[in-house]
């Protein structure tokens, strides 16, 4: 699951449309695992789901995020996937303590791989602009 800021709407905006088909995916299936408690598994992002209810709960919420910024770049095309994502329960908890993952390695992925291949025209965000952290090495001319 790529987490790109601790905010899990500002994460699931800022993530290129290839990466986002996939966390949608990713976040779903994690928040369905953990409801259904297999956390016996031994996928450490699942365990860190299962930790805790406020991490269910920021994992829930991300997955409608990333289910609403779908709908947003793509209309219906994923519509089964968001519509089974929407379906989850609001979970009462807390804020979270830490994440699965940090997002300063996720970002510096994207600064080394995602953006070489985002070169104007051909950007990897539909109807988004990138991420202001990644501005500067796709749009290197510009004014900052």
């Amino acid at each position: 699951m790529i987490i790109l800021n601790k905010d899990n709407c500002v994460s699931a905006r800022e993530l290129c449309d290839k990466d986002l088909r996939k966390t949608l995916i990713k976040a779903g299936d994690l928040a369905f695992k953990a409801l259904e408690n297999r956390s016996d598994e031994s996928d450490p992002t699942l365990l860190w789901v299962c930790r805790s209810p406020a991490n269910l709960k920021w994992t829930i919420e991300y997955a409608q995020f990333c289910a609403a910024e779908s709908y947003y770049r793509f209309g219906r095309k994923r519509a089964r996937v968001s519509y089974r994502v929407l379906q989850l329960p609001d979970i009462p908890a807390g804020a979270i303590k830490s994440l699965p993952s940090k997002p300063e390695y996720w970002r510096d992925h994207y600064r080394k791989v995602v953006a070489p291949k985002s070169v104007w025209p051909n950007l990897l965000w539909s109807k988004r602009y990138p991420p202001d952290w990644l501005s500067r090495i796709i749009f290197p001319n510009a004014i900052h």
